[in-house]
């Protein structure tokens, strides 16, 4: 668990978007796991210009708070490439609420380089599964690491490769991957 909460997530977003020029970090991943960053401390560091990974896993920020950052990846994202928002307690409807708002405006004149991700841990299923086609024909670009959806009788769904369940990786990329880059 980092020692970081919602407040120390605000102030470093707001330290390194301040930073210009020379004085400007090469800063290209952050991994917030576990820091309970909130919705506020996810949003302002999605929109950090310079990142081009970002880790949210297990941040609580649930359904209403993927609903929320929707918004600003319409389209996709001009800078991330890899963003985990999985192990965050949203349920289906609330992962399907992200990619959906994720399909809006995916017409615009930007190129997304969104390339992976990471909605595993959370509440998955076929309606998870369809808007993950949906977002992938919109933003061919993009692949979505996601639990596979439970069969009756599973205990699996909704964490990293639990009985039944384990995390549906885009070709290229594996579990252990993920966690060395």
């Amino acid at each position: 668990n980092n020692a970081f909460d919602e407040q120390s997530v605000q102030r470093l977003a707001t330290t390194l978007n301040k930073l210009r020029g020379e004085d400007r970090l090469k800063l290209s991943k952050l991994d917030l796991t576990g820091t309970q960053c909130g919705v506020t401390g996810a949003r302002d560091m999605i929109e950090h210009g310079q990142l081009r990974e970002l880790v949210l896993f297990n941040n609580q920020l649930g359904s209403d708070g993927l609903a929320q950052l929707a918004p600003m990846l319409r389209g996709g994202h001009r800078t991330l490439e890899v963003l985990d928002v999985g192990g965050n307690d949203a349920d289906e409807s609330g992962v399907v609420k992200l990619l959906e708002g994720m399909m809006q405006d995916a017409d615009e004149a930007f190129e997304s380089k969104l390339r992976l991700l990471v909605v595993g841990g959370n509440k998955s299923g076929l309606d998870v599964e369809d808007a993950a086609k949906r977002l992938k024909a919109k933003l061919p670009g993009i692949d979505v690491a996601r639990d596979k959806p439970k069969k009756d009788g599973d205990e699996g769904g909704g964490d990293r490769g639990g009985a039944g369940g384990g995390m549906q990786f885009p070709s290229g990329f594996t579990q252990q991957r993920m966690m060395s880059e």
